[in-house]
């Protein structure tokens, strides 16, 4: 189960770690919408601020992270992010317990938004050095699985962070989520600590003589590794649709729920839940197929399938339809999330596999940014009021972007079937030739 020892602790680890974040978070939008700045106005967009801020560094941060977790020890790079955001979230929790009713409002936002900074510049220099580390201490038929489980952790993390916020603010305040979340880093260092003496791997440090590159040609380099290797470039073109898909699908489905299946809000709930069993499901069975030769097949047939269940789900007025497809194209996403991402991890040597793994963070975070933006302003602009029939089909404005969502992923994965059919074989190509390579003589 879960590989070997190593990988085992250092699941264990992110697992609580990102829950408590999950947990903090949403905890910290309760708080703020529900006691700082309760029955004002300001409130979203105060919430609004934070998650901009929050990925206005990680878009800054992001490409330098890359460059720096590769010079860096992997190992005590890792360990260094969660002692300094457990002494960080510690430090919030007591100024929030002390003196949070005798804090100006406006001090206490910019507490908060100053703390959202960091963890998203800090979390920046964490999965360029993880996934660096799994590739040294997982066998390699295990790859996929490894880093496919990673996509799994999310997804419960994200399921769980609700409930678990709701619970913590109704007992015991925003000041316990954030003293839980601390408590969680130190658990994640903990089992960093435990993971490195079982790995048997440490990295050979850099002689002192040889001065690295600059950090500007490295970044090209990495920036190179992406757009002049086809099927690194394929696979993050993929990636960046699907992103944008789902990000979408998610933003927009409260309106859709509303709207389109005339259900109360409370079904909102149920539909984002039911996606998540669907994508954790996926993704475990992703996970076990990712280091087979059926990996590439199922690559381009989950994002065809994604795309025609979300085309189903868009022409569905039954909320009871709706909720089983909903299931379905979550279980799809999660099948293509794990399948990609350690197709690209096989595909890049070791030594630039820091910079693309951000480069990769980075491009998915935009697409995911722009989508949303593009879909909400359209929903609100140009497709406000639709209402057409068009081949006897009822049109309506969420529908209309749900549908044109879904033919992108189905061209997607049309196009991936076309683009990526030999990136099997060049995977194993890739791995014999990394090998010879780390083979001293």
């Amino acid at each position: 189960m879960l590989i070997n020892a190593t990988y085992r602790r250092m699941f264990a680890g992110g697992l609580l770690s990102v829950t408590g974040d999950q947990l903090n978070s949403n905890a910290l939008r309760i708080w703020i919408g529900g006691v700082l700045l309760a029955g004002m106005t300001q409130a979203p967009m105060v919430i609004g601020l934070i998650s901009i801020l929050s990925v206005a560094v990680s878009i800054v941060v992001a490409p330098i992270a890359g460059v720096l977790a590769e010079r860096w020890n992997k190992w005590r790079t890792m360990m260094a992010v969660d002692a300094i955001m457990a002494c960080l979230m510690a430090a919030t929790a007591i100024i929030l317990w002390q003196w949070a009713e005798a804090t100006p409002m406006w001090l206490l936002i910019g507490l908060i938004c100053v703390v959202a900074m960091v963890t998203a510049g800090a979390g920046q220099f964490l999965m360029p050095s993880r996934i660096v580390t799994i590739r040294h201490t997982v066998p390699d038929d295990k790859l996929g699985r490894a880093t496919g489980y990673l996509h799994t952790q999310g997804n419960i993390a994200q399921m769980a962070g609700p409930s678990l916020a709701a619970a913590v603010m109704a007992v015991a305040g925003v000041a316990a989520a954030f003293l839980i979340n601390a408590m969680s880093f130190v658990f994640s260092f903990l089992m960093l600590i435990a993971a490195r003496k079982t790995s048997g791997w440490e990295e050979k440090p850099q002689p002192v003589d040889s001065a690295p590159p600059s950090f500007g040609i490295e970044f090209r380099d990495g920036w190179h590794s992406v757009t002049r290797d086809r099927f690194v470039r394929d696979i993050f073109v993929a990636g960046t649709i699907g992103t944008a898909a789902m990000s979408m699908v998610g933003t927009l489905q409260i309106f859709f729920v509303l709207e389109n299946l005339n259900s109360s809000a409370y079904w909102y709930g149920i539909m984002v839940a039911i996606f998540g069993g669907g994508s954790i499901a996926g993704s475990l069975l992703g996970s076990r197929l990712a280091d087979t030769e059926r990996a590439p097949a199922l690559l381009y047939l989950a994002l065809i399938t994604a795309g025609a269940l979300l085309l189903a789900l868009s022409r569905t007025p039954d909320l009871a339809t709706a909720l089983v497809i909903n299931g379905g194209f979550g279980f799809a996403m999660g099948i293509f999330n794990v399948i990609a991402f350690p197709m690209m991890v096989r595909l890049v040597p070791s030594q630039k596999l820091g910079r693309v793994t951000s480069l990769f963070s980075l491009t998915v975070r935009i697409a995911g940014l722009l989508s949303i933006a593009i879909s909400t302003t359209a929903a609100g602009t140009i497709l406000a009021g639709l209402n057409l029939t068009w081949w006897g089909m009822n049109v309506q404005r969420i529908d209309a972007i749900f549908m044109a969502a879904a033919v992108g992923l189905i061209l997607s994965g049309i196009w991936c079937r076309h683009k990526l059919r030999t990136v099997g074989s060049e995977i194993a190509r890739r791995q014999k030739e990394f090998a010879t390579a780390n083979t001293p003589e």
